[in-house]
């Protein structure tokens, strides 16, 4: 975690993107102030249109806007170009899609290991088998994605958004294709692997349940933000819980589960249980072992 502990991880100002067509300017976004403290879960909900999307891509440096500030991790990213954007995301901000985008001639180990890889760390493999087993697919590390339920292939992307250990992360509808039981799973990790790393959250959701899990739910429409209201929890509670209505993450195969993950009913203020420890020993590499980012590329190229 960098020295940004201590202030907003994410200061928007007056904050706009306007996209010209064939019929004309459309502002997307108009005049967003929005300040997020580290540690801090904020939810963003509005109807289709509204400008959530926009508003995550450009906090996450990958739109660029018309006009206003955006300061990210105590940078100010207009001040970086696309290579330096790159590298910026890699060090401070996690990405969970909604359609997962993992790459789908990696294993589950190699896609989680990739960012930590193309940063140059050397233990990018260790790293990823320890995310996996703590999203409880430990025994899934040398499947690849097309091997995978809707359910592990978010969880995989949720560990490789968190595997460089980000001070921000972004989810944008992370449980919108999957089945209720295996959505509460992914948002459980969510909240509490934010909160043990003091990692901010900016979440969208259609799902006024889990907006109400956050610290603060903001409400958009017509490219403005209308309201702010404290979530269920509210500032002051412990993050990461809902009151025991969001399930934990029970590591090895259960029955019943859409995924074979298992839950548990989780506690108020409860962690998922640690890894197994018994998960099948070669089934983190396939029959090659791990390969890197660079040789994946190469060979599927």
């Amino acid at each position: 975690m960098s020295d940004v502990a201590h202030h907003s991880i994410v200061s928007l100002r007056d904050l706009s993107v306007t996209l010209t067509g064939a019929a004309g300017p459309v502002e997307i976004l108009r005049g967003i102030d929005l300040d997020l403290p580290a540690g801090e879960s904020v939810s963003v909900v509005g109807p289709s249109g509204a400008g959530k999307t926009t508003l995550l891509m450009v906090v996450g440096g990958l739109e660029r806007p018309t006009a206003g500030r955006v300061e990210v991790a105590g940078e100010d990213l207009a001040a970086l170009d696309e290579d330096e954007l790159a590298r910026f995301r890699g060090a401070h901000v996690g990405i969970v899609f909604q359609a997962f985008h993992l790459i789908p001639t990696m294993t589950a180990i190699e896609n989680v290991a990739a960012p930590r890889e193309l940063a140059g760390a050397a233990d990018a493999f260790e790293r990823a088998r320890e995310e996996l087993a703590a999203v409880g697919l430990e025994h899934r590390l040398g499947h690849y994605p097309g091997e995978l339920s809707g359910g592990e292939q978010q969880r995989v992307a949720i560990a490789r958004a968190l595997v460089n250990r980000p001070d921000l992360l972004l989810a944008d509808e992370p449980t919108g294709n999957l089945d209720a039981a295996t959505g509460d799973q992914v948002i459980r990790h969510l909240f509490v692997r934010c909160r043990d790393r003091k990692a901010a959250l900016l979440l969208i959701t259609h799902e006024a349940r889990l907006a109400a899990l956050c610290d603060r739910t903001i409400r958009m429409a017509d490219g403005r933000i209308e309201a702010a209201t404290a979530g269920d929890r509210g500032p002051d509670r412990n993050r990461g819980t809902s009151g025991g209505e969001v399930r934990g993450i029970k590591n090895g195969k259960g029955g019943g589960d859409p995924d074979g993950a298992g839950t548990e009913q989780a506690a108020p203020d409860r962690t998922p249980p640690g890894p197994s420890g018994n998960a099948d020993a070669g089934s983190g590499t396939g029959s090659d072992g791990p390969r890197s980012a660079a040789a994946v590329t190469a060979s599927s190229g």
